[in-house]
């Protein structure tokens, strides 16, 4: 899950005081805080290519542009996220930036069409996106390449072609050599594919391993939303399995609980500790 951010004036400091800058804050995925700062640069980028139409400037908002979807994709805000990556899609395209800049965006299209129900739009966005990737050096695909062809197999896994997805999530699996969070992505591909084929156990094996992987990436605490979303995936799986993992999955579900309180207060992480508590009530 890649962003593209520019660089802004925010600059990390020594001093406690200092306010995280954006890119600080959407590693630690807090989306909504950082959202304010992306609209910003976006706004200003579009006033410069207003006043000075480059080539330079137009891929500047662009990228711009691709990194505001995102954060709105975040958040759930989907119409303004899909008017913003559509735009910058179609800077790409027009200025013919090339295949690693249009593939970023097309990726992320993809994504959210997939999140927001248009299923057809968001596999012919990451077939694009694919396509653009194999344009590269091999050497410079991954590990985009894999993260695009993962996020595919989850628009076939929703819309019911199992087969399609679960040979995907196989044949990526260490696609991108030792990267951590490529590793942490494919089998969490995988163990979300086994929890919808009912194989419990397989699926609580791979999101444990995608778990690992997430603590493995440098400055990862167990706080970051990524890894408290695997936890409760992992509860989840666990709950399913029977009375036999029930205690287990109980700790897994409270400490997802519990972490998603410490979270900065927000709509998505609200909604994720309904679900966690939700679950618990199930258990």
């Amino acid at each position: 899950m890649m962003i593209a951010v520019l660089a802004t004036p925010y600059t990390l400091d020594a001093q406690a005081e200092e306010p995280p800058g954006v890119e600080e804050l959407l590693a630690q995925g807090r989306f909504e805080e950082a959202l304010p700062t992306l609209v910003r640069l976006e706004q200003e980028w579009s006033r410069e290519v207003h006043d000075n139409d480059t080539k330079e400037t137009r891929l500047n908002w662009a990228l711009s542009l691709q990194g505001r979807g995102s954060a709105e994709a975040r958040l759930q805000q989907f119409d303004a996220a899909l008017d913003h990556l559509r735009h910058a899609r179609d800077l790409a395209v027009e200025g013919q930036f090339g295949p690693e800049f249009l593939a970023g965006i097309l990726d992320e299209l993809g994504r959210t069409e997939g999140k927001a129900g248009s299923y057809e739009e968001a596999g012919q966005s990451l077939l694009q996106a694919i396509e653009q990737h194999r344009k590269l050096d091999p050497v410079d695909r991954e590990p985009w390449l894999s993260a695009s062809q993962n996020h595919l197999g989850l628009v076939y896994l929703t819309t019911g072609r199992y087969e399609e997805a679960g040979r995907i999530f196989h044949e990526t699996l260490g696609q991108a050599g030792e990267n951590e969070e490529a590793l942490r992505f494919q089998h969490e591909c995988l163990g979300r594919y086994f929890y919808v084929m009912r194989s419990y156990a397989k699926a609580a094996e791979h999101l444990e391993e995608a778990r690992e992987h997430a603590l493995g990436i440098e400055g990862r605490r167990k706080e970051h939303p990524e890894i408290v979303s695997l936890t409760g995936q992992i509860g989840l799986a666990l709950l399913r399995l029977g009375p036999e993992s029930r205690d287990l999955a109980r700790r897994y579900l409270l400490e997802a609980a519990n972490l998603t309180r410490e979270l900065q207060s927000s709509r998505v992480n609200r909604l994720a500790l309904a679900s966690h508590l939700s679950n618990l009530g199930s258990l």
